[in-house]
């Protein structure tokens, strides 16, 4: 007889709920997922394309119809458009299918921080995740066809991979950070900033490790510190006397600086020798080291004084260039190879291999272009180092911080908590790392519980047998518990300081990456508004690690009891009430006795009468439930009311005022005429012509981002800046304001002329602030905008109708003159 009871092991035959064992946790990123599905994707098509988007997706569709790509570092990484002629492939060639891919690589940053949850905790993890979901730069640019976006979600997937890594010294994680390194150097130059941020950060770590240990010669030791108290001032004070421009104190200081430096690593390579393959940070900082260092090649080039600015156009590089390219790469690449291989060995070939694959299949266009290894091994970096001398959009140093104040307030601020946090010593606590461990223990996986495996090599003779284990560790205790150093043979000095376990490392890495964001971002002279995500993803992280903490201290069952829950939700209402209470300009109390003055002064008596009895029953409530409980409560009511208003600012921004820049963010943006312009061509070649057999002539000034939605128009003209009589024979003819003057000739009285804005930039009024001089109340436009506005453009009327609170923006124009006899 079958027993029809028996359970069906195959997949297909159970039931849903069974596969995923649902608790509250994974239902409320269920649902934060979803809510950041639907706000990356819903309208993502309506916004038109600006400038840079235009250059993005019109040479991805050349990829899609088969007219090849060849990397060019102005317009940053291949991988983008890589992806968006696969996307086009699926979803077909239009504005949404454009945006798409970063759309998912957006969800994907967010679905990513559930693999943190060990270091974050669960509730600090879920509020990572929902700040990235509701921050207002990165919403935007999940909705924008850039590559910053993608470039956070592969960080966050090499920070997972590097902690992962020094957790279980497993090979797989070595190359996950491998893979990550390699994709995010496709993505966009910046990847070379934060690559260095990590590695500086790996060896401040195994540094502050190595002073806390205790050395087999103390006096070996005594010195180490010695020269590390002479090298990390005289390096960190010289590099800023270089960036103030005192440049030979500075440049004598990091001379200093260097030379001990070269001491710490002399002396402590003597002293440990095979002994420091115990510290897994060393093997993260080679493999870093050595997978960055072919692409150092410009700045050697650079040093020589050789030009490296032919390499970022692949038409300009010349047989001379490419023998003095390969020389210096080459070079590179062996000491690459040599370095790699003595400390790593086989690991770091598997590593290596995928990292190069990666890059020679992308850079080249899957070996279709191979001057694509000039361009992306030299080009990339020497490009965007020779730009920060160029300061694109001449921004002030404070630029960042108006900005990161005006949109992404919620991190910012938790940020600071965070800041403050660490340094009062939470990422030190006991009890805090006992709240790790009990949060996270479940998901401690397999890999971690098993003898771990050891990148120890026992001497010279043994580093040739290949990868051992290491005999010295044993049984794997929860990962959040776990010394950074992996042999119990060094005992730790009876110092202050506290053995460093994963924990208080990440910990210490969230601040690193807030401050070095903050001051490299500050520093650079190229500034622009979609590096405001970088901030928000470093911030959001640190807050959310400082937010969730402070959740997870509050005894909710006992201050449930004690009127901790009216605590929270009447704090919102006397910050309401005390708003009540400030006078302003219109709202004066007791200024006059007329109707108006009379009530303003009743509200103000009722709101005072108000404010004191919340003061009391709030006083009342903070007494009951404790003075430490109470502040938790009221940093949670806070920072809900700072989550509000985020979304408030997220959803204006990302769905309302996306393509006016009455918005700081929309900067060099096309204007909503340019669908409306775009429309009415299409409408007249359908009624004269039929589909898009059109006959447009435009010029120079108006390419971008024209030349993406005239894709679709064989007969297409441009003109450049050079009209003739031949060209200007077209029914449509499109003329920036440079040169209009030379288009009217041509043109006579036979065409109806529309006045269209092309592309606008926000108000900079911000550029005159300085501490003697405040803002000019009418302000300046922007010196990027040298056009003048438009006298008369087409709005959008009837339902749905948005126009700009302010008028005349810093814009670019066109004109679009319609012959008569195709006018409809």
């Amino acid at each position: 007889m079958i027993d029809t009871e028996t359970k069906s092991s195959n997949i297909l035959d159970r039931a849903f709920t069974t596969l995923i064992r649902w608790d509250g946790e994974k239902l409320a990123w269920a649902v934060l997922l979803i809510v950041a599905v639907l706000s990356r994707i819903i309208g993502l098509g309506d916004r038109a394309m600006s400038h840079d988007e235009s250059l993005h997706t019109v040479y991805s569709w050349q990829l899609y119809d088969g007219r090849g790509y060849q990397h060019q570092p102005m317009m940053h990484g291949p991988l983008k458009f890589i992806l968006n002629a696969v996307m086009y492939f699926l979803f077909g060639v239009n504005d949404w299918s454009s945006r798409i891919q970063v759309a998912l690589f957006g969800v994907l940053m967010i679905a990513l921080v559930w693999l943190m949850r060990r270091w974050l905790g669960k509730v600090g993890a879920f509020l990572a995740a929902a700040m990235f979901t509701i921050s207002p730069a990165l919403l935007y640019h999940s909705r924008y066809i850039r590559d910053e976006v993608m470039l956070c979600a592969l960080l966050v997937l090499l920070v997972i991979a590097m902690f992962r890594y020094l957790e279980t010294r497993s090979a797989r994680w070595l190359n996950w950070t491998a893979v990550a390194l390699g994709l995010a150097f496709l993505t966009m130059e910046a990847s070379f900033i934060f690559g260095g941020v990590f590695g500086i950060f790996l060896v401040v770590a195994l540094a502050a490790q190595l002073w806390a240990i205790r050395w087999p010669d103390e006096g070996h030791r005594t010195t180490f510190r010695a020269a590390l108290t002479v090298a990390v001032p005289a390096l960190v004070l010289g590099l800023l006397l270089v960036i103030f421009k005192q440049k030979i104190a500075g440049y004598v200081l990091l001379g200093i600086g260097g030379v001990a430096g070269l001491g710490v690593v002399v002396l402590t390579a003597t002293s440990w020798r095979g002994k420091l393959r115990f510290f897994a940070e060393l093997d993260l900082i080679f493999l870093l080291g050595t997978l960055v260092l072919p692409f150092t090649a410009a700045l050697v080039l650079k040093l020589l004084g050789w030009q490296i600015s032919q390499f970022s156009n692949p038409g300009q590089i010349t047989f001379a260039l490419v023998w003095q390219g390969a020389l210096v790469v080459g070079i590179l690449f062996i000491a690459s190879i040599a370095l790699g291989w003595f400390w790593l060995r086989g690991r770091w070939l598997a590593a290596a291999g995928l990292f190069w694959a990666i890059e020679l299949l992308f850079f080249t266009t899957f070996l279709t272009n191979g001057q694509g290894i000039g361009t992306g091994l030299i080009g990339s970096l020497g490009y965007w180092v020779d730009q920060q001398e160029v300061m694109r959009g001449g921004q002030p140093w404070y630029y960042f911080l108006l900005l990161v104040s005006l949109y992404e307030f919620l991190p910012l601020l938790l940020g600071i908590g965070g800041v403050v946090a660490w340094i009062a010593g939470w990422g030190k606590r006991g009890d805090q790392e006992t709240s790790r461990r009990r949060c996270c223990a479940s998901d401690v996986d397999k890999e971690t519980r098993k003898q771990g495996e050891s990148a120890v090599e026992q001497g010279s003779a043994s580093r040739g047998a290949g990868e051992r284990r290491s005999k010295g560790v044993e049984e794997r205790k929860p990962a959040t518990n776990l010394p950074i150093y992996q042999s119990t043979n060094f005992p730790i000095s009876q110092s202050t300081t506290p053995p460093f376990s994963i924990q208080t490392l990440f910990d210490a890495f969230l601040v690193f990456w807030v401050a070095a964001t903050w001051g490299v971002f500050t520093y650079v002279g190229e500034k622009m508004p979609w590096h405001t995500v970088y901030f928000a993803m470093s911030m959001a992280l640190l807050g959310a690690w400082w937010l969730g903490r402070v959740v997870e201290g509050i005894d909710w069952r006992a201050g449930r009891a004690k009127g901790l829950f009216w605590l929270i939700g009447m704090t919102p209402l006397f910050l309401f009430v005390l708003k009540a209470l400030l006078p302003t300009s219109t709202h004066k109390p007791f200024a006059d006795v007329t109707v108006a003055g009379l009530s303003n002064s009743a509200q103000w008596l009722l709101a005072l009468i108000a404010g004191m009895l919340l003061i009391y029953f709030l006083y009342d409530r903070f007494v009951a439930v404790g003075w430490r409980q109470g502040l938790r409560g009221i940093a949670v009511s806070l920072a809900g009311i700072l989550a509000v208003f985020t979304v408030a600012v997220a959803f204006r921004f990302a769905f309302i005022n996306y393509d006016y820049p009455v918005e700081p963010m929309v900067y060099a943006h096309a204007t909503p005429d340019i669908k409306l312009a775009m429309n009415q061509v299409e409408e007249i070649s359908r009624k004269t012509v039929g589909d898009h057999a059109i006959k447009v002539a435009y010029d120079d000034d108006a390419t971008w981002p024209l030349e993406w939605y005239l894709r679709d128009y064989p007969n297409k003209a441009y003109y450049a800046a050079n009209p003739s009589r031949d060209n200007m024979d077209s029914p449509v003819v499109i003329v920036g304001d440079k040169n209009i003057g030379k288009v009217r000739p041509y043109l006579g009285d036979r065409y109806y002329e529309f006045n269209y804005r092309l592309i606008w930039w926000p108000r900079e009024t911000y550029k005159a602030l300085s501490w003697q001089r405040p803002p000019r109340r009418n302000g300046t436009r922007s010196t990027a905008s040298a056009c003048s506005c438009a006298r008369t453009s087409p709005r959008r009327c009837g339902t749905g109708a948005r126009r700009p609170r302010r008028s005349r923006p810093p814009v670019k124009s066109i004109r679009t003159p319609m012959r008569v006899d195709s006018r409809c």
